[in-house]
């Protein structure tokens, strides 16, 4: 007899072997998703199946899926629509996306296969362990709207937005976004590629996701930007928001916030949570609003570790300077005149924010909206050629260190500045305490740090080089690269894992420009152990064992 919720048996095994199926983590609307194995290379794996319900059927006895004859069309279509979205999928890089790097069909449906992110959402975190402190909750919303402006300037919305959503990875304590399953790609034209039917979360889906059924045409960066900013509101406070529409109509109020949430935040989420057009219509503008002045209302250093105490190592959140900062007292005129700069902008930023939808006097027409991403800019890049790999990383030129902006922090104060160190290294951001918290950190040599900082070290952002070379991805306490995505100035990039002296190492896959690739272990910076070469057209050049570089043959 065939059934409609029979999932894969444990044991199984797709793709000739390749990849064994370990557990079922769950199962949607469209598809089950399976903890799975790369038997080859021994690691942990998600792996996502189409099966669709109501349409799809497996035999309790068999790992095959039939469609149903009443609705074999629409699972055809929708299966193609999956294999396409995944393809699309596999091409992002970014280290808060979850990664796709396999996609296949067997079994008479369609897979892909993405890492595997040891630990729990944020709903289920913030469901068992209570709110989180207002600054863990911005860091957590921070990464999750870079991830998402990379995903506008791609012309792909994720339209599910939710803390659910959001797996907080054990291993790096850094937030990954996920399931793409709703998401839509849109042509040069603006014109949707894809046809899923919007998804509705109730407390975190804006009114245009329940006005316009299909029709994403309205959509836009600000649906998002709605999601995510119902999301911070859930972090902060604990509770869900009421649905979008009960909000417009005044049916329904936001709860209180907690005392200790910042004005700067409230007053962020709320702008956000309006009609579309009165919403930010960028991450930058979001982040704007974010970042219009200083958090000093916050938790107790007792309710920020709550989080993270019981299911983390605390040694991954523990790191050392690797510039150390020299406090210099500043004269009281200094102090006061900074103070009234930095005033002044606040001032500028705040009208700025609040001005925006001023002109909107009548509500948004839904379907007036096509979306245009962002411009997609291109930082300047930086080289390290007169440089070692550790010379990139540190710098003992503190003996000097120039101050412009007020720097007698206590208390968790965090502060917008720059300091400037002798021999030409210069930082601007943010300071917590004095210490580098975010910002972009610029050596003398012009290499330049783009990112997050713990207790001062490099922590987590994008290395620019000279010569058109760039690192995206995570760095260890003692600033060593570890996990992440190298762009070379010959087209070519590679993903994986790096060791102390920055070289590829572990498990990984390097890209060639003309399509060709490699995934499997590394050593060192050359092919080790087992892995897969394929061709540019799907084709295996060579499998097995490689030594050195070199294939075992």
């Amino acid at each position: 007899m065939k059934r409609s919720t029979y999932s894969l048996p444990v044991g199984s095994t797709l793709m000739q072997g390749k990849y064994r199926i370990v557990a079922v983590l769950g199962q949607g609307g469209f598809g089950i998703t399976y903890k799975g194995e790369h038997t080859m290379l021994g690691t942990t794996v998600a792996i996502k199946e189409f099966f669709m319900k109501g349409a799809c059927e497996r035999d309790e006895n068999s790992t095959h899926v039939t469609t149903s004859q009443s609705n074999g069309e629409l699972a055809s279509r929708f299966r193609t629509k999956f294999l396409k979205e995944a393809k699309t999928l596999a091409a992002l890089k970014h280290p808060n996306i979850i990664r796709v790097f396999d996609v296949f069909e067997d079994n008479g449906t369609a897979y892909y296969v993405m890492d595997y992110i040891e630990g729990n959402n944020l709903s289920d975190i913030v469901e068992g362990k209570g709110r989180l402190s207002e600054p863990l909750a911005l860091k957590y919303i921070r990464q999750v709207a870079n991830a998402l402006d990379y995903l506008h300037q791609k012309k792909l919305l994720h339209l599910d937005v939710k803390p659910a959503n959001i797996l907080l990875d054990k291993n790096t304590g850094n937030a990954i976004l996920i399931d793409f399953g709703v998401s839509k790609q849109y042509d040069q034209d603006g014109q949707q590629t894809s046809t899923t039917p919007p998804a509705i979360s109730k407390g975190y889906s804006p009114v245009e996701q329940y006005a316009q059924g299909s029709n994403v045409k309205t959509f836009s960066p600000a649906t998002d930007i709605y999601s995510l900013a119902a999301t911070l509101y859930k972090l902060v406070t604990g509770n869900t928001p009421p649905e979008s529409n009960l909000l417009l109509n005044e049916d329904e109020q936001l709860p209180p916030y907690p005392s200790n949430v910042s004005e700067v935040t409230r007053n962020a989420i709320a702008e956000c949570l309006q009609t579309r057009k009165k919403r930010p219509q960028s991450i930058s503008e979001f982040l704007q609003l974010l970042d219009s002045e200083p958090i000093s209302n916050i938790d107790t250093p007792e309710e920020e570790d709550t989080i993270l105490k019981s299911q983390y190592k605390k040694s991954q959140e523990v790191l050392t300077t690797p510039i150390k900062t020299k406090k210099d007292n500043l004269n009281t005129v200094f102090i006061i005149g900074a103070v009234i700069v930095l005033v002044v902008i606040i001032g500028l930023l705040f009208n700025k924010c609040g001005g925006s939808s001023s002109n909107d006097s009548s509500d948004e027409d839904l379907d007036s909206v096509v979306y245009e991403p962002p411009v997609d800019t291109t930082a300047v890049a930086w080289d390290d050629s007169t440089a070692s790999y550790e010379d990139i990383y540190t710098d003992d030129t503190d003996n000097d260190v120039s101050y412009v902006s007020p720097k007698n922090q206590s208390n968790d104060e965090i502060t917008k500045g720059s300091e400037n160190y002798e021999g030409g290294s210069k930082f601007v951001g943010t300071f917590k305490n004095g210490v580098r918290l975010k910002g972009t950190y610029t050596w003398a040599n012009g290499n330049r740090f783009e990112g997050d900082f713990k207790d001062g070290k490099l922590s987590q952002g994008t290395l620019y080089y000279a010569d058109g070379e760039r690192f995206s991805g995570n760095f260890n306490s003692n600033e060593e690269r570890t996990y992440g995505v190298y762009y070379y100035t010959n087209g070519d990039r590679y993903e994986g894992n790096f060791n102390s002296n920055g070289l590829k190492h572990g498990s990984g896959t390097y890209y060639w420009k003309d399509g060709d690739k490699y995934e499997g272990s590394w050593e060192n910076d050359k092919q080790n152990g087992y892995g897969v070469h394929y061709n540019a057209d799907g084709s295996v050049w060579f499998k097995g064992q490689w030594n050195n570089g070199n294939p075992v043959r």
